[in-house]
């Protein structure tokens, strides 16, 4: 099933908008299943504040390098450029994220995709540990015994 709705902007760069961000467009895309979602895109266009250029291409939590090679876009939205032509171009190292910025017109434009939550690994199953080695190394079950006659006359003086 495909769903298309507004995008948590806040969530996509990690930290709400400034007052100063002027966000344009965004949209949210997915593809759900059987299992859950098993596919997600997400596309902003935001006039972006000196404190949002900065975060993201400088303090750069995303870890995006810049790249020359001029690039296309496909399936995105009418809104969202379709070729990198006056942008500079920053892409995370698995190319699933990708900013446009103009730092003259301050626009930035952003995408990012990915392919849902996927099932962790199963829990291993605990061994069957035989019953004369479930003990070692353990205390045992019992009190310790109690010595039973603890009068003056049993302790030795000489010590």
């Amino acid at each position: 099933m495909y769903t298309k709705n507004a995008v948590d902007v806040g969530g996509a760069f990690w930290r709400n908008p400034a007052t100063e961000d002027k966000i344009r467009q965004a949209e949210r895309r997915q593809w759900s299943g059987e299992s859950g979602v098993q596919r997600w895109d997400w596309f902003i266009g935001v006039d972006a504040s000196e404190s949002l250029s900065t975060y993201l291409l400088e303090q750069n939590p995303f870890q995006l390098t810049a790249t020359a090679e001029p690039q296309t876009f496909s399936e995105v939205p009418a809104w969202f450029p379709v070729t990198s032509a006056g942008f500079t171009i920053h892409q995370s190292l698995s190319g699933e994220m990708t900013v446009l910025f103009n730092s003259d017109t301050r626009q930035l434009y952003a995408k990012s995709n990915g392919y849902g939550f996927r099932p962790g690994a199963p829990e291993a199953q605990p061994s069957s540990i035989p019953q004369q080695d479930q003990n070692i190394g353990r205390l045992p079950n019992e009190s310790p015994p109690i010595p039973s006659d603890t009068s003056e006359s049993s302790v030795d003086s000489n010590l």
